[in-house]
């Protein structure tokens, strides 16, 4: 008898329409000041939109930030492009901290943002996670404390140094992830986004992508790449999930040397991985292939760091152990 494991995912999601404050607000402002928003055109080429770009007069808007995730509704009056601004129907009732730059490389502010719920959201689709974990005795809760909706963002790389692209992805879930570590004993929580893009023609679209620095174990789903109910969305955010497992690095590690790829390099003539999936043929098919369903131990082809299945089972406790620091 094998005994199951439970790991928690909490899912969030993000507006599709909306941009963030450039300046705090306090209670009674009746006129809140934002930033561009950024998005990519179909070259990848980033256009920023001003705010009558963004909104019109009469929309129903929320203005929310990290301390107040729900936010408040309230309408649009005025917008002013020239100033960046947009007057409000009445007082706010709340004060929100604006972050200090739209990258979040600082981890400063509460994420102040204006958002237009209408308009939609971008979704990661969870309908194969618990299919992809289930051989490995691992159950998937989705608590609905701390689910909510995110900022709409672009996360931008630099041409100088690509990193900073992820330092502000590993802020932002340090900052709107409810169950993140610094906020209580959430040792077996993942944070699941569904976003809308990142980068820019300079580097290659990813559909997905999971960080582990600074203790945040959140994985994003580019879901203006991958589509929204679709198979390629649901493999991708199954994915990345299981890229939290990850362990010796099962993403880019320069120090391994020129036969490196991404996920595998050649040591003495034999291909080995560091990633837990298989996934680079059957793309599309609703399976999402852990190393120990793919080839038997047996087969050179491809010599896994893990071959048994309770690896991922084991690690449930405490996933914090699993990025090497």
């Amino acid at each position: 008898m094998t005994a199951w494991k439970r790991v928690y995912c909490e899912v969030d999601r993000m507006y599709k329409i909306g941009t963030d404050l450039a300046q705090d607000t306090n209670i009674g402002d009746i006129k809140v000041f934002v930033r561009s928003a950024r998005v990519l055109d179909n070259n990848r080429h980033i256009i920023e939109l001003r705010p009558s770009q963004i909104f019109s007069v009469n929309d129903e808007v929320v203005v929310f930030d990290a301390d107040h995730p729900e936010g408040e509704r309230i309408t649009i009056v005025a917008i002013d492009d020239n100033e960046m601004s947009i007057t409000l129907d009445k007082p706010l009732q709340n004060s929100y901290k604006a972050s200090p730059d739209d990258a979040y490389y600082a981890i400063e502010g509460k994420g102040a943002a204006i958002a237009k719920p209408s308009g939609g959201f971008w979704e990661a689709d969870i309908a194969l996670i618990q299919t992809a974990l289930e051989p490995c005795f691992v159950e998937v809760i989705f608590p609905q404390e701390g689910v909510g909706a995110v900022p709409y963002k672009h996360f931008t790389y630099e041409a100088k140094d690509p990193q900073r692209g992820y330092l502000g992805l590993n802020h932002f879930s340090q900052l709107w992830f409810a169950h993140h570590i610094s906020k209580g004993n959430f040792n077996n929580y993942f944070r699941l986004v569904g976003a809308y893009n990142h980068g820019d023609y300079r580097y290659t679209a990813s559909s997905g992508m999971s960080v582990g620095e600074i203790d945040n174990n959140a994985s994003y789903v580019f879901v203006a790449i991958t589509g929204e109910s679709t198979i390629f969305n649901q493999e991708v955010t199954a994915h990345e999930i299981i890229h939290q497992w990850q362990f010796r690095g099962t993403d880019y590690d320069s120090t391994l040397g020129p036969n490196y790829d991404q996920h595998d390099f050649i040591e003495g003539g034999v291909r080995h991985s560091h990633c837990l999936m298989n996934y680079r043929s059957n793309f599309w098919d609703g399976i999402v292939r852990l190393w120990h369903d793919t080839f038997h131990p047996d087969d050179q082809r491809y010599t896994p760091d893990t071959t048994h299945i309770y690896y991922i089972r084991d690690a449930v406790d405490d996933l914090y152990k699993l990025h090497p620091r």
